[in-house]
C-alpha cells in the first residue's frame, strides 16, 4: 500500500485567494461589543485521519475538500473508532459544527465529535448515537462558544458495514476576537521575498500583505521611500548596498500592532563584474581581472604598443545585453588624466564606439559613465594616452550596466531549441518521457504544448494506452518568450507503442486492483502491486506472444520523488531457458522516465525479478513495463552453433584474469559474417551482477568452418568482488541480423577458506592418528570411518558452521571427477597404495555403513557426494562435464535445513574408472552394496527436471531430480517451495514435471538401475571369482540396524578370541555420530537412529530396548541389558542438550541405575580442536586411547578379530528380519 503525501498547496491558494478577496471587500466599522460573525474556517485546512484504505483517492483531504460527492474511506481500529480531524491552524471560537456521511442509501452512521486545543487532550462536544439516515445536508452540531485549534469526528457505527466508515465534509464555523486576530496576524506577518532574495539580500519586488489571514488590516512605512516604497516596489542603487527598515501597523476594530522588518537591498551589480575579461598586454604584477572585481584599489596596468599607439582592455558578457551604460574609472592621482574611447560588439568583430574621452579634465573618483541602448556581448574600452607616462595606460573599474536583450535572446535560445530525447531514441521514435526544456540558454521561458496530450502531455510525459496502431504522430509546439519578445517552434515526434502493450501479464501475486495487465496497459498512472516472496523477490512477466528481436526494454516504478526500487531482467523464447538481459542494483530514485536497457536479443517471455523497494519490506510496483522491438522469424536450423566453451580454470581468486576459449561453427555451407559476439557475465550466487563485454566483431567464417576464440580475456575479477559463481552468455548477431543466446559455463571465485571438495585430514596425538572431515556429509563421513576403522584410529565427524553444520563444498565443474579421485587418493596416502582389500563396500550416507566398514574391515568407496550450489544451472553443468568425461551420474536437488543453502548428492550411476582401478589395484575380491532400496519413505518426493531429450521414464545418465522432504502434506508441499525458492536462485525457472514420484531416499538410497549397472561393472572389473552382495534395506532405519547387528555378529564371531561375553554397554548415537573403532575394542553395542524422527522416550523404548536391545538378546540371550553401561552419546552439534535429557530420564525410568549411564559434555561440538581443551567426545576417546588402552593394544586386537564375510552378511539379513525391520539380499556373481 503506497500513502500519498498531503498536498498544502490548495491550503495556500485558498489563503492567498481569500487575502486578495478581502483586499477588495469594504468592510464596515464593528464595534468591541458586536457578536462577530461565525465563518465557515474548516475549508482546505490540514485533514488527518486514523487509518485510509485508499489514501489517493479516499483520502481524509476530501472531507474538507468543498465536494460533497468525496469523501474518506476509513475503517475502524481495535478500539472499534476510526477517526478523521482537521487542524484549523490556530485556537477559533467555534460555534457550529456540520457533519455530512456517505448518502444515497439506507445506511446511517453514529459518531461523536471531540475538540482539542493542543492535540493531545480532547474533549466531548457532540453526539450522533441514532438510527437517522445519511442525507445530503449531514447532521448540524451548535456547540455554543468553544475554542479550540483540532476538531475530530470518531466513528463508531456503520448500519451496511461492519468495518469501513466514511465522511464526506466536515463543516467547522466559528470567529477570532478582533484582539486574537490582530495577534495572530502579528505573529504569523512575513515579507515575500523574490526568488532567491531574503531580508539580507534583496534584489527584486517584495510582497507586503495588506491583509491579515484572520482579517487585520496592514499598513506599511519605509525609512527609504526611494529605495523601497510602502507597496514592496525596490530601486536598487548603483554599487552600494542600503538598509531599509519597512514598519507593518496591523489594525482591527480598535485593536493595532505595529512589527518592524530591516531589509538590505544590494546595490546593482555591474553585469561585467567577474565575467572573462582579456587586454592587449599586461604589466607584470597586475592583472585585467582586477578592473572588474569590484575594488577600485586595484587596477589593470598595460603598455600602449609603439605600432597601434594603443591599449585595450575588453569584457566578454558571455551572452547578449542591451547595455545601458558604461563607467570607466582610471587610476586617479587629481592630476593625471586619460583619453580613450569604448566600443561594443555582438560577435566581437564587428564594433560600434559608443563613446569617449578627448579631454584633459583630471580622473575622477567616480570615473564617466557613457549612456547607450546598443546590444552587444563584448565591450572594448582602447585607451591613447596617459597624461604623466607616454607608455603606461590604467584602469581601476570597468563597469557595464544593461539587461539581457529580450528579442535577441528569445530569437537565439529558438534556434538552438532542441527536445532532448531518452537513450535511442529521436524523433522518428520516441519511446520514454521526452525532456522538454522549460529555460533557453539566453534566458527565454520555454512552454509546450501537445496537440494530443492524451499521448503526450504538456511536460513531455508519455501514456500510450490510447494508440491503436503501432505508432502515433504528436505535433509539440514551444513558445519561447523574454519579457515583450515571443517565438513558436513547432516540432513532429513519432511515439511507438511498446509491443508488450496490451499483451498477457502474469505476476508471482497481485494485490487486488493492481493486477499484472496494470503494467502493459500503456498509462504510467496504473501499476501492478505486488508482494516479494520467500526468496526475497516478485516476479512480473508479459507474454508478447511470438518471438520479436528486442531492442530496447523501459521499466518505470511507482514514483513520488523519495523512493528506489532494485530488479534484474530476464528473457526467454520458449519460457524454460530465461537469459539475463540487465540488472539495476542502484539506489537511483524512481522518475517517471523509468529506467531503459538496450538490448539486441530474441525473445517471447520477459520477466523482472524486484528484489527491494526502498519504502517497503514487502511490496513492489511497476507502472510500465514497455519492451520495444520487431517480429523475428526464427531459422528452421541454427546457422552457428558453440561447439566448445572453456575456460582456463575451475574456480579463480580475486584479481585473477578469466581467461577462455570458445570455438564457433558455421553449420551451413556458405560464407557466414559474424557482426559481434557479446559476453554477457551474470552472477548466479548474487543475481544483482551483470555485465556486457564485446569479445569479438566483424568475424568472417568459412562454409563448414569454425572460428577460434582464443585464451580470451574475460573478466578481471575485481579485489572486492564477492565469493559465489558466476556465469557467462555468449549473444552473437550475424550480418544477415539472426541472432543467437547461449549459456556456455560458470566461474566460481574463492577464497583460501573455500572447499572445492571435502577432504579428510590426518593428526597425530601420541602416536595416534586422528582423522577430520572436511566438507561433505554422511557419504563423505564414509570415508573418514573407514580411515579410523581400518588404522584402529578414531575421528570426529566434521568440522562445522557457526549455525552447527559441515563446511559448504562448492561447485566447480570438475567436482565429480575432483571427489573420486580424491576419495581413491584419501585410501591410497594413508592406508598404502597397495594394501589389499578383501571387500570393498559401495555405499551412500547412512550410519549404519560405518559400523559395516569396521566388522567387515572393508573401506567404503561411497556412490555420491553432496555439493553446494546457487542455482541449478551450476549443476547441470556439473553433470554435463562428468558425462564428458564419461563417469554416468545424476543427481538429487534440495534443500538441507542445517545447511540453509541449495544442495545436492551427485550420484553415480555406475562404476567411473577410478574406482575400477582401485578395485584392481587393491587386489579385491567382494564387493558389497548396501544403501536404502527404492521409493520407501524418508526424503523420498521429487520432480524429474524436464530439458530437451529427458526421458520421464526411468532414470537415465544426466537426468535431476528436485526433491521435495516435507511433500507429502500440502503445508510440506509449502515449506519446501519457499525453502526451495530461497536456496537456488533460479527455482522460479526449472521446467519440472507436472507430477510428484516417489524416489529412492536422497541420502540413503540407490534405486536399483544404480545397483544392478555397478554390479556388473565391478564384477567384470574382477573378474573370476569375483561376487557381488547387495544389501537393501527397507528404509534408513533398517540400515542402521543393519549395522547394530553387523557388531553383534562380529562379536559373536570372534568369541574365541575375546573368551567372553564382548557386550559391556549400548551406546545411543545420534545422526551422525559415531565412533566405532574404539567403541567395538570397548564393547559397545551402537544404537543408531536420527534424532529429528523421535523424543527421548521413543529413543530409549523403540530403538535401544526394542530393537537393539533384541539384537543384542539374538546374538548373546544371557546379557544382563539393564546391567550393561549406557552411553547418551550426544553432543551441542549432535542431537542437544534437551533430547539428552530426555534419553537420560527414559533411561532412569527404565530401571538403568545413574552409575551406568555415561555422558558427554553437552556444551560441546564433535569436533577435533585440543585447542580449546579435550572435552569433546572424540577428544576424550583420543585421550583414553593414548592413557589407558594404547594405540598399539587397538591395532592388536582389531588385527586378531576376523572379519564378518559374505555368508556372515547373508545371515545377519535373516537375523534382522525377526525385529521386523526389513532388509534383503541379492547376490551377483560372474556370468
Amino acid at each position: 500500500m503506497m500513502i500519498k503525501k498531503n498536498n498544502k498547496r490548495s491550503y495556500l491558494s485558498f489563503l492567498l485567494i481569500l487575502a486578495l478577496l478581502a483586499a477588495f471587500i469594504p468592510v464596515s466599522d464593528v464595534s468591541a461589543s458586536e457578536e462577530p460573525i461565525p465563518e465557515l474556517i474548516s475549508e482546505g485546512k490540514p485533514a488527518s485521519a486514523s487509518y485510509s484504505i485508499d489514501p489517493i483517492n479516499h483520502g481524509p483531504e476530501k472531507i474538507n475538500d468543498g465536494n460533497l460527492f468525496t469523501y474518506w474511506d476509513g475503517v475502524r481500529g481495535n478500539n472499534g473508532i476510526g477517526w478523521v480531524q482537521i487542524d484549523l491552524l490556530s485556537s477559533y471560537t467555534v460555534t457550529k459544527i456540520n457533519v455530512v456521511n456517505y448518502f444515497g442509501d439506507t445506511r446511517y452512521y453514529k459518531y461523536f465529535i471531540t475538540v482539542s486545543t493542543d492535540g493531545d487532550n480532547w474533549t466531548e462536544v457532540a453526539r450522533k448515537d441514532d438510527d437517522s439516515l445519511s442525507t445530503q445536508s449531514g447532521v448540524d452540531f451548535d456547540i455554543g462558544n468553544i475554542i479550540t485549534r483540532y476538531v475530530r469526528v470518531n466513528m463508531i457505527h456503520n448500519s451496511v458495514d461492519l468495518y469501513s466508515v466514511h465522511v464526506n465534509e466536515v463543516r467547522v464555523y466559528g470567529y477570532k476576537a478582533d484582539k486574537d486576530a490582530v495577534e495572530e496576524d502579528l505573529a504569523m506577518l512575513e515579507i515575500g521575498y523574490a526568488e532567491g532574495d531574503s531580508d539580507k539580500c534583496v534584489t527584486g519586488n517584495v510582497n507586503l500583505p495588506a491583509k491579515g489571514i484572520f482579517g487585520s488590516d496592514i499598513t506599511w512605512t519605509s525609512s527609504h521611500p526611494q529605495v523601497i516604497s510602502p507597496t514592496g516596489v525596490v530601486n536598487r542603487q548603483k554599487i552600494e548596498d542600503v538598509v531599509v527598515k519597512l514598519t507593518a501597523t496591523i489594525r482591527k476594530g480598535s485593536e493595532e500592532r505595529t512589527k518592524e522588518f530591516t531589509l538590505t537591498v544590494k546595490g546593482i551589480i555591474p553585469i561585467s563584474q567577474g565575467k572573462p575579461i582579456t587586454a592587449s598586454y599586461t604589466e607584470p604584477g597586475s592583472n585585467p581581472g582586477y578592473a572588474n572585481d569590484g575594488n577600485k584599489d586595484t587596477y589593470w596596468g598595460g603598455i600602449l604598443g609603439s605600432e597601434t599607439g594603443t591599449a585595450w582592455l575588453q569584457v566578454d558578457l558571455e551572452g547578449l545585453y542591451k547595455i545601458t551604460e558604461v563607467n570607466v574609472r582610471n587610476f586617479v592621482d587629481g592630476t593625471r588624466y586619460y583619453n580613450y574611447y569604448v566600443s561594443a560588439s555582438a560577435d566581437g568583430e564587428t564594433w560600434t564606439e559608443i563613446g569617449a574621452n578627448n579631454g584633459t579634465e583630471p580622473a575622477k573618483d567616480e570615473g564617466d559613465t557613457f549612456y547607450t541602448d546598443i546590444i552587444a556581448r563584448y565591450v572594448r574600452v582602447t585607451i591613447t594616452k596617459n597624461s604623466v607616462d607616454p607608455y603606461s595606460v590604467h584602469v581601476s573599474e570597468f563597469r557595464v550596466y544593461g539587461t539581457e536583450s529580450d528579442e535577441m535572446c528569445v530569437s537565439l535560445d529558438t534556434e538552438a531549441l532542441e527536445i532532448i530525447y531518452a537513450n535511442r531514441d529521436s524523433s522518428e521514435r520516441v519511446t520514454s518521457r521526452l525532456v522538454l526544456p522549460n529555460k533557453g540558454k539566453y534566458g527565454s521561458d520555454i512552454t509546450w504544448q501537445s496537440d494530443h496530450e492524451d499521448i503526450i502531455s504538456n511536460d513531455g510525459r508519455l501514456n500510450t494506452s490510447s494508440i491503436q496502431s503501432d505508432t502515433a504522430d504528436v505535433i509539440l509546439t514551444a513558445t519561447i518568450s523574454k519579457g515583450e519578445a515571443v517565438a513558436a517552434k513547432n516540432f513532429k515526434v513519432t511515439v511507438v507503442k511498446p509491443i508488450s502493450q496490451g499483451k498477457d501479464a502474469t505476476a508471482s501475486f497481485a494485490m487486488p486492483g493492481h493486477d499484472a495487465s496494470y503494467a502493459v496497459d500503456g498509462d504510467p498512472a496504473t501499476y501492478w502491486d505486488g508482494i516479494r516472496s520467500d526468496d526475497g523477490t516478485a516476479w512480473l512477466q508479459v507474454d508478447l506472444g511470438d518471438v520479436f528481436k528486442i531492442d530496447q526494454i523501459n521499466i518505470i516504478n511507482y514514483y513520488d520523488g523519495i523512493r528506489y526500487y532494485k530488479y534484474y531482467i530476464k528473457t526467454s523464447v520458449d519460457g524454460k531457458d530465461w537469459i539475463p538481459a540487465g540488472v539495476k542494483n542502484n539506489s537511483s530514485i524512481s522518475t517517471d522516465s523509468g529506467d531503459s536497457y538496450v538490448l539486441n536479443t530474441v525473445g517471447r517471455y520477459i520477466r523482472v525479478y524486484t528484489t527491494e523497494c526502498s519504502a517497503s519490506t514487502y511490496s513492489v510496483h511497476v507502472c510500465e513495463l514497455k519492451v520495444f522491438g520487431e517480429r523475428y522469424e526464427m531459422p528452421v536450423t541454427s546457422t552457428i552453433s558453440i561447439n566448445s566453451f572453456t575456460l582456463d580454470k575451475n574456480a579463480y581468486y580475486r584479481g585473477d584474469v578469466i581467461k577462455g576459449t570458445y570455438a564457433i561453427k558455421n553449420n551451413s555451407d556458405s560464407e557466414v559474417t559474424i557482426k559481434n559476439v557479446i559476453l554477457r557475465k551474470y552472477g548466479l550466487t548474487d543475481r544483482m551482477i551483470y555485465s556486457e563485454k564485446t569479445v569479438a566483431s566483424d568475424v568472417t567464417i568459412g562454409g563448414g568452418q569454425e572460428y577460434i576464440g582464443d585464451n580470451v580475456t574475460l573478466w578481471e575479477v575485481p579485489g572486492d568482488c564477492e565469493n559465489g559463481a558466476y556465469g557467462f552468455w555468449l549473444n552473437i548477431e550475424l550480418g544477415n541480423g539472426e541472432i543467437y543466446d547461449w549459456y556456455c559455463d560458470f566461474a566460481r571465485v574463492i577464497d583460501e577458506s573455500t572447499l572445492l571438495t571435502y577432504n579428510v585430514n590426518a593428526f597425530d596425538y601420541n602416536g595416534l592418528t586422528v582423522y577430520a572431515l572436511d566438507g561433505g556429509m554422511s557419504a563423505e563421513a564414509t570415508v573418514e570411518k573407514s580411515l579410523e576403522n581400518l588404522d584402529s584410529a578414531v575421528s570426529h565427524s566434521w568440522y562445522v558452521q557457526p549455525n552447527g553444520g559441515p563446511n559448504f563444498v562448492y561447485s566447480s565443474k570438475s567436482f565429480l571427477e575432483d571427489s573420486i579421485n580424491k576419495t581413491v587418493e584419501l585410501y591410497n596416502m594413508y592406508l598404502g597404495e597397495n594394501a589389499p582389500f578383501d571387500t570393498v563396500i559401495l555405499a551412500t550416507g547412512n550410519c549404519g555403513i560405518n559400523y559395516l566398514s569396521r566388522v567387515v574391515k572393508a573401506p567404503v568407496l561411497p556412490v555420491q557426494f553432496l555439493i553446494t550450489v546457487d542455482t541449478y544451472r551450476e549443476l547441470r553443468d556439473i553433470i554435463d562435464r562428468a558425462t564428458e568425461a564419461g563417469i554416468d551420474c545424476y543427481s538429487t536437488l534440495g534443500h538441507d535445513l542445517s545447511m540453509k543453502k541449495g544442495v545436492a548428492w551427485v550420484k553415480l550411476l555406475d562404476l567411473p574408472q577410478a574406482y575400477k582401478d582401485f578395485l584392481i589395484q587393491h587386489n579385491v575380491k567382494n564387493v558389497v552394496i548396501a544403501a536404502t532400496s527404492n521409493s520407501v519413505g524418508g526424503e523420498s518426493l521429487a520432480k524429474k527436471v524436464i530439458e530437451e531429450g529427458t526421458g520421464l521414464e526411468g532414470t537415465n545418465p544426466g537426468d535431476i531430480y528436485i526433491m521435495y522432504p516435507n511433500g507429502y502434506t500440502d503445508q510440506g508441499r509449502a515449506l519446501d517451495i519457499a525453502e526451495l525458492s530461497k536456496c537456488l536462485k533460479d527455482y522460479k525457472e526449472i521446467n519440472l514435471e507436472s507430477e510428484y514420484r516417489d524416489f529412492s531416499d536422497w541420502e540413503s538410497g540407490m534405486i536399483q538401475a544404480q545397483v544392478e549397472r555397478m554390479a556388473d561393472s565391478a564384477v567384470n572389473t574382477i573378474g573370476s571369482g569375483a561376487m557381488v552382495l547387495q544389501i537393501a534395506a527397507d528404509g534408513a532405519q533398517a540400515l542402521y540396524n543393519y549395522g547394530s547387528y553387523a557388531v553383534c555378529k562380529f562379536y559373536q564371531k570372534n568369541l574365541g578370541y575375546l573368551n567372553e561375553n564382548p557386550i559391556k554397554g549400548i551406546v545411543m548415537n545420534p545422526y551422525l555420530i559415531g565412533h566405532p573403532a574404539y567403541e567395538t575394542v570397548k564393547g559397545f553395542v551402537p544404537a543408531l537412529f536420527w534424532q529429528g524422527h523421535f523424543n527421548g522416550e521413543q529413543i530409549v523404548e523403540q530403538i535401544v530396548e526394542k530393537q537393539i536391545g533384541q539384537a543384542i538378546q539374538k546374538y548373546f540371550p544371557d546379557t544382563e541389558l539393564k546391567e550393561l553401561k549406557y552411553w547418551i552419546n550426544y553432543t551441542n552439534n549432535f542431537g542437544g542438550a534437551v533430547q539428552a535429557n530426555e534419553v537420560k530420564q527414559a533411561l532412569i525410568n527404565k530401571g538403568i541405575s545413574d552409575e551406568n549411564i555415561i555422558e558427554n559434555e553437552l556444551t560441546q561440538n564433535e569436533i577435533w580442536d585440543p585447542g580449546d581443551g579435550m572435552d569433546a567426545p572424540v577428544e576424550k576417546i583420543a585421550k583414553d586411547i593414548v592413557e589407558n588402552l594404547s594405540v598399539q593394544f587397538m591395532r592388536e586386537w582389531y588385527t586378531n578379530m576376523s572379519p564378518l564375510d559374505i555368508q556372515d552378511l547373508i545371515d545377519i539379513v535373516a537375523d534382522i528380519a525377526e525385529s521386523g525391520k526389513v532388509v534383503t539380499y541379492r547376490i551377483f556373481t560372474e556370468s
